[in-house]
């Protein structure tokens, strides 16, 4: 399997040159000294992924089969916050109370110019653990949510937190 990760983020040239090593099934190591030409015997699986920040060129969609994974739900952000945390180490209640205000925040502007990712919710839940501990639960149910307890974990532009605040 090889995997390709956020190829919209890649230089613009780069899917293209990317179907030339695809057609050829031929890969370079550049971590392995010398560097070596690896020849797959067995064409492998490739995934390659993209968060839509950019469009991809034609020539490239037409060579690819394109799967779409929605945002997941409540529910499915739990058992992601459940996955990457020990049980002991964030509080069922936190973990609820995080992933619905999570959902509540990324509801609350229509375009938001870097929409909180699951990646953010992880990283929030781990800074609210360590700066407010036990009381991180009852901190994030209370507050608004132009005003959640370390949130700047969650939204990264100076004008989504400007629109968030004229919200309130």
């Amino acid at each position: 399997v090889v995997l390709i990760d956020e190829i919209d983020k890649a230089p613009r040239d780069f899917p293209n040159s990317l179907l030339n090593v695809l057609d050829r099934m031929r890969f370079w190591v550049d971590e392995v000294e010398p560097r070596q030409h690896h020849a797959a015997d067995l064409r492998p699986v490739v995934i390659i992924t993209s968060n839509a920040e950019r469009q991809l060129p034609d020539p490239f969609l037409r060579r690819v089969v394109f799967h779409h994974i929605d945002f997941p739900d409540a529910a499915g952000l739990a058992r992601i916050v459940a996955a990457h945390f020990p049980p002991d180490a964030v509080g069922e209640g936190l973990a609820a109370r995080a992933v619905e205000r999570f959902v509540a925040l990324r509801d609350a502007l229509p375009d938001w110019q870097k929409r909180p990712a699951t990646g953010e919710l992880l990283v929030w839940v781990r800074v609210l653990t360590r700066a407010l501990g036990a009381d991180a639960a009852g901190a994030v149910e209370d507050a608004p949510l132009h005003a959640l307890p370390c949130l700047q974990a969650l939204v990264k532009t100076r004008r989504d937190l400007e629109r968030l605040r004229q919200t309130a």
